[in-house]
């Protein structure tokens, strides 16, 4: 459940993981803003292909080094069924496909201007909550949505029209 507060209010609470789960979280957002701008203001001039393969070698690194310390929630193993290797393919395959193409136009585009719609992944995780694992959505996520949504267009219009 991805509701904080209706875990809150119940008898057996958050349990064991949110806070590290949060942590993980906020230090996911750190690090990809801080990816963002080192590939905008120090590594313009390198090719974005190049920029990409560091990039992922870098996350394989720090995973299995995260992942043989211990550091990883459940440690890292193989998947046991046919699913679990097909997911674990398509993970690699989108992670990369998807890492590939914003390092490779981060360098092309004006990210101070295309900032705004770098805003969309919360509502593209409410979406995909939804569709893959059937999270209902509640009135104030979709409240939450709209505005994301509304705060992108209107970035995006404010700035066509000066």
């Amino acid at each position: 459940m991805l509701d904080l507060p209706a875990r809150l209010g119940t008898a057996e609470g958050t349990g064991t993981g949110w806070l590290a789960g949060v942590a993980f979280a906020l230090s996911a957002a750190v690090f990809f803003s801080v990816a963002i701008w080192t590939t905008e203001n120090r590594l313009a001039g390198m090719p974005g292909a190049v920029r990409s393969a560091w990039t992922m070698a870098t996350v394989l690194a720090a995973m299995a080094i995260g992942g043989s310390l211990g550091l990883v929630p459940d440690g890292l193993s193989v998947p046991t069924s046919e699913r679990g290797w097909l997911g674990l393919a398509l993970l690699a395959a989108l992670y990369g496909l998807a890492s590939t193409v914003l390092f490779v136009l981060v360098s092309r585009l004006n990210m101070a201007r295309n900032a705004p719609v770098m805003n969309f992944e919360p509502v593209a995780s409410l979406l995909l909550g939804y569709l893959v694992l059937g999270q209902v959505l509640k009135p104030v996520q979709l409240a939450g949505g709209a505005l994301v949504l509304g705060a992108i267009l209107w970035l995006g219009l404010s700035r066509r029209l000066k």
